[in-house]
């Protein structure tokens, strides 16, 4: 298991690991609890289409193949996650020149503990350290939390894209070397 060191880790904090291929399962499962709250946003057929779309193991054996999975454990349960992808690795939403980062969840058991800043801090070091420039990823407007999170750790709204299960989504995007260290 490879871990991720960061200076910014509560001492007794259980530390980030990189996600290897065994864990699609635990990806999904963590997928539906970190996404579940908004399903009764979202209404009936638009959670669904969220739900399957988190159950297709395809999703998670593609981003544990391709991205650099980082991922923490709390009593040996997934309990918080973010994929990053390389520039050049883009597909769709995202010019090839960009980073991005995808399926960034916490389990709602976890909130308020600060993991989803630290995830995101680890995240920007990683993405940092391998030399990319411009880190994006995108998230739907009814995320409160998790866009507030994103514009207090300096990612800016950068344009509006297609609505995803009946919802506004934007892609936000942060300049690495502009970037204030947190």
């Amino acid at each position: 298991m490879t871990t991720f060191v960061s200076d910014r880790t509560p001492g007794g904090a259980a530390p980030f690991f990189r996600l290897g291929p065994g864990e699609a399962a635990a990806c999904l499962d963590l997928a539906l609890r970190a996404y579940g709250p908004y399903f009764p946003l979202l209404g009936a057929p638009h959670a669904d289409a969220l739900k399957k779309n988190l159950s297709d193991p395809g999703l998670w054996h593609g981003l544990l193949e391709e991205a650099t999975g980082i991922g923490q454990q709390q009593k040996g349960m997934l309990i918080a996650m973010a994929f990053v992808l390389k520039s050049g690795q883009q597909r769709g939403i995202f010019p090839k020149e960009w980073a991005s980062m995808r399926m960034v969840g916490v389990d709602p058991a976890y909130s308020g503990q600060g993991i989803g800043r630290r995830l995101l801090q680890t995240c920007l070091e990683h993405t940092r350290q391998t030399g990319e420039e411009i880190l994006a990823l995108h998230t739907g407007a009814f995320m409160k939390a998790a866009c507030h999170l994103y514009e207090s750790m300096g990612f800016r709204r950068f344009r509006r894209i297609d609505d995803r299960f009946g919802q506004p989504y934007w892609v936000y995007t942060l300049h690495l070397n502009d970037q204030i260290s947190l």
